[in-house]
C-alpha cells in the first residue's frame, strides 16, 4: 500500500476517535450544563418562593402587632383608624379593614369612620380565621376600588377567643416588584400564582396575563420540564410552592438560552476536527506520530475529566489538538464552577433559611443585631462583619463589629455619603468594590484613613431597608484582596432584608413593651389614688360622723353643739375642696378648664386669698408676711386666688407651729412674679424635679397638719402654664425651707378705672317654692333650712311629679336637680316655658355638673340660675332674693 494510503488511513484512524470523543464531550457536557442549570432553577424558584412568603409574613407580623394593641377593643375607632391610616402608608399597602366574627366590617381605612361599610367580601375566609385562630393568606381578588388585590388575615385574640380579624389588602404590583428585585437573567421570565393558579405577578411586562387562571397546570409542590409555550417558545419551567401561601413561583428560561452554547461548542469542534483532517491529510507524512501523540493527549484529558480530575492542556505543537484540549478543559472547569456555584448556592439558602429562622424568633433589638452579624461572616465568609442602625435622632450609629477597630467602635457616627456604609445609605444600593484605597469613588473619603488602619481592603455593604427608609446598613470586610461576588452581594442583600424585617418586629416589640409598662404604672398610679382618697376621705367623714353623736346627745352644753356645728361645717369645706381639686386636676388635665380673664391687681387678690386662710383658722400658729407691690396681669382672678392659697397652704401644712411664711410679689422684666418663701421642712433635693407631679407628696411638719391628695402644686403649675406663665421649685435642703415662685405675664400699666356693681338688694320676703330632687336626704335638708326662713316650701321625687306641682302650684322660685328619674330637669324647664305663665317662675338648676358648658346648657333650656353642690345656702337664698330684683 502507497504511503498516501497509509496517512489517509492514518487522518481517517484519527479523525474517528476524535470525533467520536468530542462527541462524547460535548454529550456529556451538555448533560453536565443541563443538570446544573435544572438544580440552579429549583434553588432559585425555591428561594423567590420563601422571599415571597416572607414579605407576606412582614404583613402578618405588623397586623399581629396592630393586633395587640389597646385599640380594637375601644368604643371609638378613631385611634385606631388613625394608627391602621398610617401603617397603610408606611406599607404601601392599599387598605387595612376590620371585621367583627360574623364578617361584618368596622373600619376601613380607605373610608371614613363612621362611614356605611359593606360586609366582607371574602366571609368564609373571615370564618375560617376565627374558627382556625391563624393567618389566612387569599388568592387574588379585584376589590371595591382596586383590582388585582391580595389580602393576609390575622385573629384579634382576647382572652383566649377571637374577637376580631384584622385585613390588609396589598397590591399585586409590590409583588410584581419583589420578582423584578430578584434580579433574574434577560432570558428568565418568573411568573407567581396563586392557589388556584391565577397569574399574581410576573417579570419581563405581561400585565394583560394578572388576574388569568393559568390552564392545565402541572401537578405537584415543585417540579422540573420542558414545555412549549402558546406562542411556540419552547421553555425549561422550573416551579416551587411557598409553604406559607401555598403559592407557585415559575420559572421560565428558553431552550435556546440554556442549549446555545452547546450547539456553539458543537460546531466548534466539527471546525476544528475538520481542519484538523486537512491539516492531517496534507501533511500526515510530517505529522503523522505528533497527531497520534496528539490524539493520546486528548485521550488521557478525557479519561481525567471522567474521573473528576482537573487537567492541563497539552503542548503538542498542533494548534486545533491544542484548541480541543483547551475546550475539553475549559468545559470541565466550567462543569466543575457550575456544579460548586450549585451547591454554594444551596448552602446558601438553607443558611438563610436558618438565619431568617434565628431573626424572626430573636426576642430583642440586639439579638437581632448580633444574629445578623454572625450570618454576615456564615454566608460570605467575610473576615469581619458591622452593622450600624439609624438612631431616633437620623443618625446612623455603628451598633456592633465582629472585629476591633482603632476609632469606628460601637456608637461611631457615620456620616450620609461617606464611607461605603454611608453612599449605601444615601443611595439605598448597595456597594461592592474589590480594593477600597485604589477605588476612586473613595479616593477623597474621610474614611478612607481609617479602612487603611483596620487593614481593609475588599469590602461590601448593604442596606437594611423598609418601605420608604434606610434604617440601617450591614458591611462585609475581607483583610485581603478577596473580591466578593455577584451572589455574596445577593446573599448580603437577602440578609439585609430579613433583618429589616426583624429589626421592625424587635421596635414594635420594643414600643409594646413600653406601653404595658406605661399603663402598668398607671394601674399602679390609680390605685395609689384610690389609696390616699379613702384615707383623705375618712378623716373629715370619722369626724362629722362624731360631731352628729353630741349634737344627738341629750342635755349636751351648747358650747359642745355649736363646736360640733363648726366641725361639721369646717369638714363639709374640706371634703368640698378635696373634690374641687381632683375635678380641676381632671379639667386642667383634659384641657376643659377655661379662663375667664381680666386685668386683675394680683396685690389685692393675693390679700383676698391670704385673708380666707386666715378666717379658716389655718393661718393662727404662723407668722404670716406680705411684702407686695402693685402689680397688673390678665388672668382668671378665682384661678389665681387658688394658686395663691394651694401655695400658701402649702407652706403651711410644711412648717412647724411659731414658723414663718413670706409672700412677695413684684414686676420683674415684664412678669409678675410671686414668691412664697417658708421656714419648713424643706424639700429633699430627689424630689425637687418632681414635686409638681400628680400625687406626690413631701414629709409633713411636726404639726401633723392636714393631708392631701397631692394635687395642689400639680394645680399651680398648670394654671400658671394656662395662663402662659411657669413655676418653680427651690430649697437648700431638708431642714430649710422651701420657695415656690410663679411667674405670669404682667400687663405694662395699670387698666382704666374697671366698672364695678351696686350693692345687691336682700328683699328677704316669703316664697312659694317647690324642690324637685330625687335624694331624699337632699330634699329634707333643703325644705327645712327654707322653711327656717318662713318659705312655703312644696316637694317632688322625680320629672313628671315636679313638672306637675310646678304647673299645678304656679311658685315663685323652683329648685330643680338636673338628673332626675322620668325625664331630666332640662325637660322640666322647656316644658315650664312652653306653659301658660311659665316664664315669671325663677328656675334654678341644682347640679354637681359645674364646668361653663353645663351653665350654659341650662341657661338654654330656660333655667335663670345655674348653682353647683353641694349648694351652698347663702348663695342659694341670694338666687332666691334675687326673684324680686330680677338678678340672676
Amino acid at each position: 500500500m502507497r504511503l498516501r494510503s497509509h496517512l489517509i488511513v492514518l487522518v481517517l484512524a484519527a479523525l474517528v476517535p476524535i470525533l467520536g470523543f468530542a462527541a462524547f464531550v460535548i454529550r456529556e457536557n451538555a448533560a453536565l450544563q443541563l443538570a446544573a442549570t435544572e438544580r440552579g432553577m429549583r434553588e432559585t424558584a425555591r428561594a423567590v418562593a420563601l422571599t415571597v412568603d416572607k414579605e407576606l409574613e412582614t404583613a402578618i407580623t405588623t397586623l399581629e402587632a396592630l393586633a395587640e394593641t389597646e385599640y380594637p377593643d375601644a368604643a371609638d375607632l378613631s385611634a385606631f383608624h388613625a394608627l391602621c391610616q398610617r401603617v397603610v402608608r408606611a406599607q404601601r399597602w392599599s387598605n387595612v379593614l376590620l371585621f367583627d366574627t360574623n364578617g361584618r366590617t368596622l373600619m376601613h381605612t380607605g373610608a371614613p369612620l363612621g362611614a356605611l361599610l359593606p360586609p366582607a367580601r371574602r366571609p368564609e375566609i373571615v370564618t375560617l380565621v376565627r374558627d382556625g385562630r391563624r393567618p389566612v393568606v387569599s388568592d387574588l381578588f379585584d376589590g371595591a376600588r382596586n383590582r388585582n388585590l391580595v389580602a393576609v388575615y390575622v385573629p384579634v385574640v382576647r382572652a383566649r377567643a377571637v374577637r376580631f380579624v384584622l385585613a390588609a389588602s396589598l397590591s399585586a404590583a409590590d409583588f410584581t416588584e419583589l420578582l423584578v428585585a430578584q434580579q433574574f437573567g434577560g432570558d428568565t421570565v418568573a411568573v407567581l400564582q396563586d392557589r388556584q393558579h391565577v397569574v399574581v405577578a410576573r417579570t419581563h411586562g405581561g400585565e394583560e396575563m394578572i388576574g388569568r387562571r393559568v390552564p392545565h397546570p402541572t401537578p405537584g409542590r415543585e417540579g422540573w420540564l420542558r414545555s412549549r409555550l402558546q406562542e411556540g417558545t419552547d421553555v425549561y419551567v422550573a416551579f416551587a410552592t411557598a409553604p406559607l401561601s401555598g403559592w407557585r413561583v415559575v420559572l421560565t428560561t428558553p431552550v435556546a438560552t440554556i442549549e446555545g452554547a452547546l450547539r456553539r461548542g458543537l460546531w466548534q469542534m466539527v471546525a476544528a476536527a475538520a481542519l484538523a483532517a486537512a491539516v492531517a491529510a496534507t501533511l500526515a507524512f510530517l505529522f503523522g506520530r505528533r497527531i497520534a501523540a496528539a490524539v493520546g493527549a486528548l485521550v488521557r484529558i478525557a479519561h481525567a475529566v471522567e474521573r473528576g480530575n482537573r487537567a492541563e492542556p497539552p503542548h503538542t505543537g498542533l494548534t486545533e489538538v491544542n484548541a480541543v484540549a483547551e475546550q475539553l478543559v475549559a468545559a470541565a472547569d466550567l462543569a466543575h464552577a457550575r456544579e460548586q456555584d450549585a451547591a454554594l448556592g444551596e448552602r446558601q439558602a438553607r443558611a438563610m433559611a436558618e438565619i431568617a429562622h434565628a431573626l424572626n424568633a430573636a426576642p430583642d433589638l440586639d439579638t437581632v443585631l448580633r444574629t445578623a452579624l454572625e450570618a454576615v461572616r456564615r454566608l460570605v465568609s467575610a473576615d469581619s462583619a458591622r452593622i450600624a442602625l439609624v438612631d431616633e435622632t437620623g443618625r446612623l450609629v455603628l451598633r456592633y463589629s465582629t472585629s476591633d477597630s482603632t476609632v469606628m467602635r460601637p456608637g461611631f457616627v457615620i456620616e450620609r455619603g461617606q464611607g461605603i456604609g454611608g453612599l449605601a445609605w444615601a443611595t439605598g444600593r448597595p456597594i461592592r468594590t474589590e480594593d477600597f484605597e485604589a477605588d476612586p469613588r473613595f479616593r477623597d473619603d474621610r474614611y478612607r484613613p481609617i479602612a487603611t488602619a483596620d487593614g481593609i481592603v475588599s469590602c461590601m455593604t448593604a442596606p437594611i431597608l423598609t418601605p420608604g427608609a434606610v434604617v440601617g446598613v450591614i458591611y462585609a470586610n475581607n483583610c485581603t484582596r478577596r473580591p466578593f461576588t455577584v451572589s455574596d452581594e445577593a446573599a448580603l442583600v437577602t440578609l439585609a432584608h430579613h433583618a429589616a424585617a426583624a429589626v421592625q418586629k424587635a421596635r414594635l416589640l420594643a414600643r409594646e413593651q413600653a406601653a404595658r409598662a406605661e399603663a402598668e404604672a398607671a394601674s399602679r398610679g390609680k390605685d395609689h389614688l384610690l389609696a390616699m382618697l379613702g384615707h383623705e376621705l375618712r378623716n373629715p367623714l370619722a369626724a362629722i360622723a362624731n360631731a352628729m353623736r353630741v349634737l344627738d346627745a341629750q342635755n349636751a352644753p351648747a358650747e359642745s353643739t355649736t363646736r360640733a356645728r363648726e366641725i361639721i361645717a369646717r369638714q363639709n369645706a374640706q371634703l368640698a375642696h378635696l373634690v374641687d381639686d381632683l375635678l380641676d386636676v381632671a379639667r386642667v388635665t383634659l384641657g376643659k378648664i377655661v379662663l375667664e380673664r381680666r386685668p386683675v391687681e394680683l396685690a389685692q387678690a393675693v390679700r383676698h386669698a391670704v385673708a380666707t386662710l386666715a378666717e379658716s383658722g389655718r393661718t393662727q400658729r404662723h407668722t404670716v408676711g406680705l411684702d407686695l407691690d402693685s402689680v397688673w396681669a390678665d388672668v382668671d382672678e378665682t384661678r389665681f386666688e387658688q394658686i395663691v392659697i394651694n401655695l400658701v397652704g402649702n407652706a403651711l401644712k410644711f412648717t412647724p407651729p411659731e414658723g414663718t411664711v413670706e409672700v412677695t410679689l413684684r414686676a420683674i422684666d415684664g412678669e409678675a412674679v410671686l414668691r412664697v418663701r417658708d421656714s419648713g421642712v424643706g424639700i429633699d433635693p430627689a424630689m425637687l424635679a418632681g414635686v409638681f407631679d400628680l400625687f406626690v407628696q413631701g414629709e409633713r411638719g411636726p404639726d401633723r397638719g392636714p393631708g392631701g391628695l397631692g394635687l395642689g402644686l400639680t394645680l399651680v403649675r398648670r394654671i400658671a402654664e394656662l395662663h402662659g406663665g411657669r413655676a418653680e421649685a427651690t430649697s437648700d435642703g431638708p431642714g430649710r425651707g422651701s420657695e415656690f415662685t410663679v411667674r405670669l405675664p404682667a400687663l405694662s400699666e395699670a387698666p382704666a378705672q374697671l366698672p364695678g356693681s351696686g350693692p345687691a338688694t336682700t328683699i328677704g320676703l316669703p316664697r312659694r317654692i317647690v324642690i324637685v330632687e330625687d335624694d331624699a336626704d337632699v330634699r329634707e335638708t333643703l325644705r327645712r333650712a327654707l322653711q327656717l326662713e318662713s318659705h312655703e316650701v312644696h316637694e317632688a321625687a322625680d320629672g313628671p311629679q315636679g313638672l306637675a306641682a310646678i304647673l299645678r302650684l304656679h311658685p315663685d322660685v323652683a329648685l330643680v336637680d338636673i338628673g332626675l328619674p322620668g325625664f331630666d330637669g332640662y325637660q322640666i324647664a322647656r316644658r315650664v316655658r312652653a306653659s301658660a305663665g311659665g316664664k315669671s317662675i325663677h328656675l334654678v338648676a341644682l347640679t354637681g355638673y359645674g364646668q361653663p358648658e353645663d351653665r350654659r346648657r341650662a341657661l338654654e333650656a330656660g333655667f335663670d340660675t345655674h348653682v353647683v353642690k353641694p349648694v351652698s345656702l347663702d348663695a342659694l337664698f341670694a338666687a332666691i332674693d334675687g326673684v324680686a330684683s330680677g338678678i340672676h
